[in-house]
């Protein structure tokens, strides 16, 4: 599929809720021209909160905006890698951003996708509304790296799919 990375100008239409992992999910535009345009910071595609691009400031937060459906597969790169006990910046299948502490999810998102946070070492409190209903495998878990303990408690409604999901990933879940 080399025709994608040469892709300038894509018309994405709002109304897209969601990004299927294959063949046109997952990080298929990340190599693409149309992506290197876009301004760092959430990228948006349709309704789809795609993937976080740029640098990450220290003690980032990111706020998902208010309309969005799903935040895609792989949302934040993985591209930190863990070695003797500290983080450097190489590409690969390491850890998320270090940087990253906090995530606000609005009402309106249904969907979190595939390893959308995984591996993200410094998000310790996630906050998941009631209206996701579907949360992808390894969405908040540490597929990557055994070495690395990610120790995160998920806040939601009893009976949610935020609760679910934390029992079924043995992560710590809060009743809100």
């Amino acid at each position: 599929m080399d025709w994608l990375y040469s892709l300038i100008f894509l018309f994405f239409p709002y109304s897209i809720t969601s990004i299927d992992e294959s063949p046109l999910g997952g990080n298929t535009f990340s190599d693409t021209a149309w992506y290197a345009s876009q301004p760092d910071g959430v990228v948006y595609i349709g309704k789809v909160a795609y993937k976080y691009k740029g640098e990450m400031p220290e003690n980032t937060i990111i706020s998902i905006k208010e309309g969005t459906i799903e935040i895609n597969s792989h949302f934040v790169p993985l591209d930190y890698i863990y070695i003797n006990g500290s983080y450097s910046k190489e590409m690969g299948k390491n850890p998320c951003n270090p940087n990253l502490i906090g995530v606000e999810i609005p009402n309106s998102v249904k969907r979190i996708g595939r390893q959308a946070f995984d591996a993200c070492v410094s998000l310790t409190d996630v906050y998941i509304p009631d209206s996701v209903t579907e949360i992808g495998d390894m969405a908040f878990d540490n597929y990557y790296n055994d070495d690395i303990d990610i120790d995160i408690v998920i806040h939601g409604k009893s009976g949610s799919a935020a609760e679910e999901y934390a029992k079924e990933k043995n992560i710590k879940f809060a009743a809100e």
